[in-house]
């Protein structure tokens, strides 16, 4: 706030005070400064003011006008819009639906460095949608995710030790990746421990020391772990 009143003409300082609204809960604020900033001509601003409109969060839902926010920061090349685009034209969500286009706009956030991308095409190789299965390919995604300290790779890598996907199965790998997602805030991390503890799998099972895991998952705002607890 201090920052917009010293420098009234830059949108940067407008986008973060939207940040600081959205992180307080005050979603119309937040809206408000977003849309201050994207009519100063800040790009990201753009991109999450899309998401806002996707969301709902604090205005009324309206996901084609989302689309056409993040095409507009697209064409200015934030990776963050490429993504959303390249999701939404996946899905079909807000603009007709068209794969090889939404991987094309993946494929250019990933070259932008965007760890939400490498997780996205990671998890596609995976599961085998919108392309070929190929679990090598989804190991090198979300390798290159984790390499950049990205918690929501962390988590997948742990995923794929704990499953055995594409690298050999290791209980103590996983279980380590899940504590790296969960001490860099992943709200599902502590779940995914739960598990290995209620299950025992690389550890000494144990249902107590599974709930304390899940209800630490739960208290971030994981489903799973609220109903794990409940369990």
């Amino acid at each position: 706030a201090e920052a917009m009143a010293a420098y009234p003409e830059v949108g940067r300082f407008v986008f973060q005070r939207g940040r600081g609204a959205f992180a307080a809960g005050d979603l119309s604020q937040a809206v408000a400064y977003f849309e201050q900033a994207y009519q100063m001509g800040h790009v990201r601003a753009g991109q999450v003011l899309g998401r806002m409109y996707y969301l709902g969060a604090g205005i009324d839902r309206n996901r084609e006008k989302a689309v056409e926010l993040y095409r507009k920061a697209a064409e200015r090349g934030d990776a963050y819009a490429l993504h959303s685009l390249g999701m939404a034209q996946i899905r079909g969500e807000g603009t007709a639906q068209d794969q090889k286009a939404g991987l094309e706009k993946l494929l250019q956030s990933v070259e932008a460095g965007h760890t939400f991308s490498y997780n996205a095409i990671g998890g596609f190789y995976l599961r085998g949608e919108h392309v070929g299965e190929n679990v090598d390919r989804a190991v090198y995604y979300y390798n290159r995710s984790a390499s950049r300290d990205d918690i929501y790779g962390y988590l997948n890598m742990g995923t794929l030790y704990r499953d055995g996907k594409g690298v050999p199965q290791d209980f103590e790998a996983a279980l380590g990746w899940f504590r790296k997602a969960h001490d860099g805030g992943h709200p599902a991390a502590g779940t995914a421990i739960g598990l290995m503890y209620f299950n025992g799998q690389g550890v000494e099972k144990s249902e107590t020391e599974a709930t304390r895991w899940f209800r630490e998952s739960a208290q971030r705002g994981d489903p799973w772990g609220a109903f794990n607890t409940a369990f």
